[in-house]
């Protein structure tokens, strides 16, 4: 599995970088989860005050987002 972290706008090479995650894991047959906190960064009170890492609450619900990817991969094996 990749899960995939898109940086903040101001890094350099950013349009190279967003298309490393989906080629990985096309090359490798893996699941891709396209952004690994689609659901909690700008979601009011699940960041931490840096803006950057999820708070408990937000981890919470990345743990939640990889499970859902792991699922069906658990159930094949």
């Amino acid at each position: 599995m990749v899960p995939a972290w898109i940086h903040p706008p101001d890094l350099t090479k950013l349009k190279l970088l967003h298309q490393t995650y989906p080629d990985l894991a096309k090359k490798y047959g893996l699941r891709l989860i396209p952004f690994l906190l689609a659901d909690v960064a700008l979601v009011p009170g699940l960041m931490s005050p840096d803006g950057i890492h999820p708070n408990a609450t937000g981890a919470l619900r990345v743990a939640l987002t990889v499970l859902k990817a792991l699922e069906p991969l658990l159930r094949k094996n």
